[in-house]
């Protein structure tokens, strides 16, 4: 029993979702692809989940103040004006 409260709380602090967290939903208005990581924009980079290498995929709301990176499946998947849940990202300024 000690190991099952250990597991949970480690998904805690890591965020897992569905144990505490509620992940946003916005409707999908746009999306971007790179096939380098490193001709992504600086505004929507995702620094604690872009690869090292390789594509790099993101999905933008309605308002287009936010975007989600995303895997190539999901890109794919949520179609514009569709509500999609996703760790949204408020879009930094580029230089």
């Amino acid at each position: 029993m000690k190991w099952f409260a250990a597991v949970l709380v480690a998904a805690l602090a890591c965020g897992l979702p569905g144990l505490g967290q509620i992940i946003p939903e916005y409707d999908v208005q746009g999306r971007g692809a790179w096939l380098d990581v490193n001709d992504v924009p600086s505004g929507y980079k995702h620094l604690g989940t872009a690869p090292i290498a390789g594509p790099y995929y993101i999905l933008i709301n309605q308002d287009l103040e936010l975007y989600c990176p995303v895997t190539v499946e999901v890109w794919v998947m949520a179609k514009d004006g569709e509500r999609w849940p996703c760790a949204w990202t408020p879009i930094r300024p580029g230089p």
